[in-house]
């Protein structure tokens, strides 16, 4: 016992520690609009095609994620509040070419359902991702500072930076402030689209170049930029910045933990999903919801794999469906295989196509030291 609560506290500090926004391809695992995701502070970013999709949680329902997932008194009667709000590029092109920068070492893999077309391995994330000749000449380029949000206009020589415009759907209210930044309200605590910053590298040197908002009565920002030599390209780099949102991305709760004989660690806990959204403003979640009953939210299998020294990310994965999903114990064996012992209360859980019973049958509630796990329709043991 002593070993298990000592590999807890050492990796599980590691799902859950600050980190850069890091963009996954969607390569058939989630919805088909979504071209990439990305995990931000208490909630989500989607990137489609001319525009981008957030959904943000309450940071003061992060504890009743936490009891709903722990089955704390009355979890039944807890609610979480959402909201999705839209950033649309105006007269922006569609379909444009997609660059992916900087891969990150480690890989994700999604087994979510039981269709295995919709699996996903071996993906890899990456720290910006250019959207080419979104504007005549001018290119998108998505990537963070830190937990902030940032989009880049990259104005190629001869570009016209006037016809850059987007606005934003769902929000509560927009207001352009007096140092030059935009407030933008939600039900769930206020963003801030920064003031923005614009400059060009001209002969090894960075040169810095006017700018600021405009915004129009009907809600669409545009930049008014100084003088600049069109020459060279500008970057207008706005910043969005969630300051109302502080801590960590983690919206997951660590069950059991293990390592192998290399020393690589292991560890694994139920994953809170956001899911994707399909309409703008505010909402809440129960626990019915928690289930996969509205498609807004399910509580997956998170299990991830780090180096002997707990440094580095080598893997993470993702299992479940449309269920509650929930790990108990992890091992390894003496091939070095990773195996898994936990319930699901989904009746799509993934399955290989050798597996003992690939049906959902279910069960009852399981029971654990005394503590009733319940579900909806009950559960079934997995392995």
């Amino acid at each position: 016992m002593k070993l298990f609560i000592q590999l807890i506290a050492l990796f599980l500090p590691l799902l859950t520690m600050a980190q850069d926004v890091k963009f996954i391809p969607n390569k058939g695992q989630w919805h088909n609009e979504n071209l990439y995701t990305a995990r931000l502070p208490y909630g989500s970013v989607y990137l489609e095609s001319n525009q981008f999709k957030f959904k943000v949680l309450n940071p003061k329902d992060k504890t009743v994620i936490h009891d709903i997932s722990h089955r704390v008194q009355d979890f039944e009667k807890l609610k979480a509040h959402w909201f999705n709000f839209n950033i649309n590029f105006v007269n922006a092109r569609e379909d444009t070419p997609k660059s992916e920068e900087i891969p990150s070492y480690n890989t994700y893999n999604y087994f979510l359902g039981a269709n295995d077309n919709t699996w996903a391995t071996g993906l890899h994330a990456y720290e910006a991702i250019v959207y080419q000749g979104i504007y005549d000449k001018i290119d998108l380029k998505t990537h963070s500072n830190g937990s902030n949000f940032k989009f880049d206009f990259i104005v190629q020589p001869n570009g016209n930076p006037d016809v850059i415009k987007f606005n934003f759907e769902g929000l509560e209210n927009l207001k352009l402030k007096w140092n030059h930044t935009i407030a933008l309200q939600t039900s769930v605590g206020i963003l801030e689209l920064a003031k923005p910053y614009s400059y060009q590298n001209i002969n090894g040197k960075r040169i810095k170049v006017a700018v600021q908002y405009f915004l129009d009565e009907e809600g669409v920002v545009s930049f008014k930029v100084g003088r600049y030599n069109s020459n060279y390209p500008l970057i207008i780099d706005p910043e969005l910045i969630f300051s109302s949102f502080t801590g960590s991305f983690a919206d997951n709760f660590g069950c059991t933990a293990t390592y192998d004989d290399l020393g690589n660690g292991y560890a694994a806990g139920t994953v809170f999903g956001t899911g994707y959204p399909t309409t703008t403003g505010a909402y809440s979640t129960s626990y019915n919801n928690a289930l996969g009953t509205s498609g807004n939210a399910t509580t997956d299998i998170g299990i991830t794999k780090f180096s002997p020294d707990g440094s580095t990310l080598v893997y993470s994965t993702y299992i479940g469906g449309r269920g509650e999903d929930i790990p108990h114990s992890l091992f390894v064996d003496k091939d070095g295989d990773l195996i898994l012992l936990g319930s699901s209360s989904s009746n799509n859980f993934p399955t290989t196509a050798t597996a003992f019973d690939r049906s959902f049958n279910g069960g009852n509630d399981v029971s654990l030291n005394g503590v009733i796990i319940n579900t909806l329709g009950g559960s079934d043991i997995i392995l």
